[in-house]
């Protein structure tokens, strides 16, 4: 459908099915009494996002479009996913080194930059928003309970971006066949020093 008719899947069939994904980065603290998307959602979502993009293996500017939108989600998910044992880990890595592996250069040195914050960020989770376990090896999107004390909450903001940078240097070796990650890891002036001190 994506390939014959293009329009008509960027309308019915990549919307809907991204839904989840999407509802990640625009939720609000009206939603915040359930959580706002529930695990068996992102279970489904992702696992179709594997069966269409990755295994699929049909690049075309729609699915491109659509997946880099949502880029910023997975990516974060692919890091909650590290830190437990989870069935997500798997269809987030290959869909994230899908993107970056069959992308333009240009496209994917964005997406890292992005991931790595080396530049500013688009369509992360929302603000006060993040991953908890579900019951079932998924995970949930549940509102994030304030902080009070200013310094515990600078820790886990650092500690935080440290182990994204750890998550996204794991990816990277992943790409063996790839210079994206020297383009990257070389590009002066752009606080490459965040990526664990590489210079030129």
């Amino acid at each position: 459908m994506v390939q014959e008719k293009p329009s008509f899947a960027r309308q019915y069939l990549l919307p809907p099915l991204l839904a989840p994904l999407h509802c990640c980065s625009t939720a609000s603290n009206e939603d915040h009494s359930q959580g706002v998307v529930e695990e068996w959602e992102l279970t489904r979502c992702m696992e179709d996002v594997y069966k269409i993009w990755v295994v699929g293996n049909s690049p075309s500017a729609s699915l491109f479009k659509a997946l880099e939108q949502v880029l910023p989600v997975i990516f974060t998910l692919f890091c909650f996913t590290k830190q437990n044992v989870s069935h997500l880990r798997a269809p987030c890595q290959e869909t994230l080194l899908w993107y970056l592996s069959h992308s333009e250069t240009s496209a994917a040195m964005s997406a890292l930059r992005q991931l790595s914050g080396l530049q500013g960020r688009k369509n992360e989770v929302a603000a006060d928003f993040h991953f908890t376990p579900g019951s079932d090896g998924g995970a949930r999107l549940c509102s994030r309970e304030s902080c009070s004390d200013e310094d515990e909450a600078l820790y886990e903001k650092v500690s935080g971006e440290q182990w994204r940078l750890e998550c996204l240097m794991q990816l990277l070796a992943e790409l063996k066949d790839s210079d994206l990650p020297w383009r990257l890891l070389l590009r002066p002036a752009e606080g490459v020093d965040q990526l664990g001190g590489f210079r030129r």
